[in-house]
């Protein structure tokens, strides 16, 4: 189009070149109505189908609306996240990922160009290129061609793609088509679960003198407990959509989400099965239906209820505690909703935690970093320091992490004797029901503590901690400050004068 033509469509219009403002806010207002019309062209159909539909079939009606809407609510909700929030998920993994200083930057994925770590990245990678640590399989390949292909197979994206699909440019969308075909059979078959769970609820008997649900009963096992199951799947379900919703929110709602769904509705089905037979004589249907639900919501539950019955007999000798020495509940700030989902990247302990690839970790539960990095920190003292009262003396003085405790024994302003904090010794007591010494309060002479006069206990869990692999993680990431203006500006400096040292040709 020439320049007269766009001058004279401006000069058509009427706004002297101005933005039409006027035609985009009729465009907006026409966006909403047609938003509204939506929603109440669904309210008018339902009111219609009520009014049309016959008196005995209006109930059977009610029944399969519900199956439809709480069966696809889940799915939906999959469908929303994955077409709006992948890319902005995958440049904050790639800035956490230089944050944690989790490999070389020349390793990492391309960070966003308007970040302080895009010049980082480019700089390690042209040293890649001079110290020729870049492999070029075609001699007509260019290095943006080549970078190009190894942004493609980055260790790092290929695990994000594994997970939440491919990542799409900053102008696409994404849509159902463009999901991959392992993250739609995992939803599929969830909500297939589901449509079956919530048939099984309503029980929609006839529609139009038609059957809907066979009545059968399996051969050689224990009957179908209706009632029952149906409760224990209206607690599988209550769990399932409050987790999802929460990981909508959380940015964390992958398929794998829906693979863990199934599972549990499964699990939970099979235990009530077990357990409803065994309750059968000693407890009604009612609390048989509320014990159900309560296993639905936590499967635990049925397990310990199994794990009673079965010591009251012979054999329960052989049923030990799947209770972990160290638990993840104890650390700060880790509830039910986020030990779940621990459990399900099979995190299981403190020991696990302290352990795991943090990366890995921070990918598979989108959990905000702050907290994994703040709960591996608290493991590393606490898997050391297994005494409460002497954790609690250590709290006393602000000492709740691994480098809490570190900050203070390097502090050369805090008092000498700080080291031999856990020397004191403690007056034994012994628990009112177990008789088992446990520590009490500190022992006391002649006014001050007593010092059992062994090594210092601080200074060797100190010594132990250093060694942890997830140490350097922690440190570079509780290390990292907020760029200021100031910063900024001596990080150009510094990045222009590694560039320029590094341009200049080797002499011999």
């Amino acid at each position: 189009m020439s320049a007269s033509a766009r001058t004279n469509g401006r000069a058509h219009s009427g706004t002297g070149g101005k933005p039409n403002l006027w035609g985009r806010f009729r465009g907006r207002i026409l966006r909403r109505l047609a938003d509204l019309a939506v929603v109440v062209l669904v309210v008018l159909a339902i009111v219609l189908a009520t009014t049309a539909v016959a008196t005995e079939d209006k109930a059977v009606l009610l029944k399969l609306f519900v199956v439809v809407y709480f069966s696809l609510l889940p799915a939906l909700l999959y469908l929303q996240f994955s077409s709006q929030r992948t890319l902005a998920l995958w440049r904050d993994f790639v800035c956490n990922l230089y944050r944690l200083q989790a490999d070389d930057p020349a390793n990492l994925p391309r960070p966003p160009t308007l970040t302080r770590f895009y010049p980082e990245w480019k700089l390690a990678r042209d040293r890649a290129w001079k110290e020729n640590t870049v492999t070029v399989l075609d001699d007509d390949d260019t290095p943006d061609e080549v970078n190009v292909r190894l942004e493609e197979t980055n260790q790092y994206r290929l695990k994000f793609r594994d997970l939440f699909g491919e990542i799409p440019l900053f102008e696409e969308r994404f849509n159902v088509l463009s999901l991959r075909s392992t993250h739609r059979l995992q939803v599929v078959f969830a909500t297939l679960l589901i449509t079956l769970g919530w048939t099984f609820v309503v029980y929609p008997e006839t529609l139009f003198d038609t059957s809907i649900i066979p009545d059968f009963e399996p051969a050689n096992l224990p009957a179908v407990p209706r009632e029952t199951f149906a409760f224990a799947f209206l607690g599988a379900y209550f769990y399932i959509l409050q987790m999802l919703v929460r990981r909508y929110f959380q940015n964390d709602l992958k398929a794998t989400a829906y693979l863990n769904a199934t599972m549990r509705i499964i699990i939970v089905i099979l235990l009530v099965w077990v357990i409803d037979p065994l309750l059968a004589d000693s407890v009604s249907q009612a609390g048989r239906s509320a014990i159900a639900f309560v296993i639905g919501v936590f499967p635990t539950v049925g397990w310990q209820l199994l794990q009673q019955f079965l010591i009251r007999k012979p054999i329960g000798l052989v049923v030990d505690s799947l209770d972990p020495k160290h638990k993840l509940g104890d650390l700060d700030g880790l509830n039910i909703w986020y030990e779940s989902r621990l459990l399900e990247v099979g995190v299981e302990d403190m020991q696990n935690l302290a352990t795991t690839d943090i990366v890995d970790l921070l990918l598979n539960t989108r959990i905000p970093l702050d907290r994994i990095i703040d709960w591996i920190d608290q493991a590393f003292l606490y898997l050391r320091v297994e005494s409460e009262p002497s954790r609690d003396l250590l709290r006393s003085y602000g000492i709740r992490t691994a480098t809490d405790l570190e900050d203070a024994l390097t502090d050369p302003a805090l008092d000498e004797s700080f080291p031999r904090l856990l020397n004191y010794a403690r007056q034994q007591e012994k628990t009112r029901w177990t008789k088992k010494p446990i520590e009490g309060a500190l022992a006391y002479e002649n006014g001050k503590p007593v010092d059992d006069g062994l090594p210092s206990r601080l200074r060797a869990i100190h010594a132990t901690i250093q060694r942890e692999r997830n140490m350097q993680h922690v440190r570079a990431w509780k290390s990292f400050l907020v760029e200021t203006p100031e910063a900024a500006a001596q990080a150009k400096t510094k990045t222009k004068t590694r560039t320029r040292t590094a341009a200049k040709p080797a002499t011999v």
